[in-house]
């Protein structure tokens, strides 16, 4: 059913739709890190856009008739839980979108309430090691939703490893299996916008985790 999930989902259609032009030419994410991040290795590519081998796995699950699904999602990642929730309803999936503030989403995520979610991630503001990722999805915890025990001890090894290969082999296993298991895929990027200039002003108040608005942002005089 996960697989099922995953390959109704138009990657590549989504990036063109919601992405500069410059950023969805580039090939899309294979694993749940960017090579830019230290750690980051992956051997085996996600699954494909196929909707009727989707069609055929919910068939062969004995849910040919679909099943009703909540995606919960949000902040900035509304549109691309929208976008996922149209390409589930094509393979007869009754996908809904639940946008919520991100204390409601973090709270109702705590406790185990979400069926499945779009959600997103900044690898912890920019840090440069994949740890930061690896360290988020798949120790127990309560944002931990695949309880899978060997991600958790790999992830552990991982973090405890200094030797650079040796750690690369280690985060390798970690995302092939995520991939293998279908248990979670990277969709879009977002863009990151830097604003270098001393002529910019930023409202201090404002600390949202979904980024500076842009009526935060003032010219000074």
């Amino acid at each position: 059913v996960r697989e099922a999930l995953l390959r109704a989902i138009d990657v590549e259609g989504m990036r063109k739709a919601l992405l500069p032009p410059e950023y969805a030419s580039k090939p899309r994410m294979e694993a749940m890190c960017l090579k830019e991040h230290v750690g980051c290795a992956w051997t085996a590519p996600h699954v494909s856009y196929d909707p009727a081998k989707a069609k055929e796995l919910l068939k062969e699950a004995g849910l040919a008739g679909g099943f009703d699904l909540a995606l919960a999602t949000w902040g900035p990642a509304k549109p691309i839980a929208e976008a996922v929730a149209g390409d589930l309803r094509k393979i007869g999936v009754r996908a809904s979108v639940n946008a919520m503030p991100i204390n409601v989403f973090q709270t109702a995520r705590g406790e185990g309430k979400l069926q499945t979610m779009a959600t997103q991630w900044d690898n912890a503001g920019g840090a440069p090691d994949i740890d930061t990722t690896a360290q988020f999805y798949f120790p127990p915890s309560s944002r931990n939703y695949i309880g899978d025990a060997e991600l958790a001890a790999w992830t552990a090894e991982a973090a405890r490893e200094l030797d650079p290969k040796k750690r690369e082999a280690l985060y390798a296993k970690i995302f092939d299996k995520a991939n293998a298991e279908r248990y979670i895929m990277p969709l879009v990027e977002f863009p990151a916008i830097m604003v270098m200039s001393k002529d910019v002003a930023v409202d201090p108040n404002h600390m949202k985790p979904e980024g500076f608005l842009m009526n935060r942002l003032s010219w000074t005089k």
